[in-house]
């Protein structure tokens, strides 16, 4: 293989690959609260399906999901003011069954939920149709919406620490063992090649008869 490939290729890998990556947002409890307009604890009691279709923002490459609205009961209101019951305005995606899950690696923090009145504590923004919606955004709403007590959680992506563990091996891989692996190989290469010329260099070929 010729160096100038096994370069190319390399700066492929650096280049290409942090395109597709990303680090999602995890903010802190004072950071959501600051921006969300209502904080409430609530049980779901409903789930159905729109035909509203989008693609969620500030992911790459595009991803398309449907609409999906969840009514909840309030229990406990923490910030601001609420109905007793409210419509959580949220996305699944598309090749979900039902309101079941896809993982993907390094995706969207999509929720489910199942109508079970399962009580989840909820930070939320109001949409001027009078519907909430995720006080993280629509592409990572597992950061704002979280179970409480031992529950469990279901999501597009496991549980909250796995897309930040995700990201850093991510990383770790991208930065670290994908270049040393690369290097190591071009090294190899040109002391075979270097070899190669000696040995060529050191027996001549006969001359002619």
């Amino acid at each position: 293989m010729n160096t100038k490939y096994i370069f190319s290729i390399l700066m492929f890998f650096l280049l290409a690959f942090p395109a597709f990556a990303r680090l999602g947002w995890y903010p802190d409890f004072d950071e959501l609260a600051k921006k969300s307009d209502v904080i409430v604890i609530a049980e779901d009691i409903g789930v159905r399906d729109l035909s509203e279709t989008s693609v969620l923002p500030n992911i790459q490459p595009d991803i398309k999901v449907v609409g999906v609205e969840t009514t909840f009961k309030s229990v406990t209101i923490l910030k601001g003011e609420i109905p007793n019951t409210f419509v959580l305005h949220h996305y699944r995606l598309p090749t979900a069954q039902g309101h079941g899950h896809l993982t993907m690696i390094n995706g969207p923090g999509l929720v489910m939920f199942l109508g079970n009145q399962q009580r989840y504590i909820m930070f939320l923004k109001k949409e001027s149709d009078g519907r909430y919606s995720p006080g993280s955004g629509q592409t990572d709403p597992n950061c704002s919406i979280r179970p409480v007590g031992n529950e469990g959680w279901t999501f597009a992506r496991g549980n909250f620490l796995l897309p930040v563990i995700k990201s850093l091996f991510f990383w770790l891989f991208l930065v670290i063992v994908l270049p040393v692996v690369l290097l190591v190989c071009s090294i190899t290469y040109l002391k075979k090649k270097k070899r190669l010329n000696r040995q060529d260099s050191s027996n001549p070929a006969p001359p002619d008869a």
